[in-house]
């Protein structure tokens, strides 16, 4: 279980993340694809990792796509649609 300090900064980072910093939205993309300071959840990866690479972040589409090959149809699928209605809002 996460901190309640841990929990805020997740969401500090998350907050600057999708107001379109690149390089946080790729460094959160890795942990939690990793694991590291979160619980691992590829969908949120993928989601974060996409929104990176259509913010420039070149690397982000070959860690997005890396994800994706341990993802199952559904999952993928639910990212997308997790990213899309992100950009959408911010």
């Amino acid at each position: 279980m996460m901190t309640n300090m841990k929990h805020l900064i997740l969401l500090c980072a998350l907050l600057i993340s999708f107001n379109s910093f690149a390089d946080a939205q790729l460094n959160l993309g890795a942990m939690y694809g990793k694991g590291q300071g979160t619980p691992q959840d590829y969908v949120m990866a993928h989601m974060l990792w996409n929104i990176a690479a259509v913010n420039g972040y070149e690397d982000a589409k070959g860690n997005r796509d890396m994800v994706a090959g341990m993802m199952t149809p559904n999952q993928i699928e639910q990212a997308q649609q997790l990213a899309k209605e992100w950009m959408e809002k911010y």
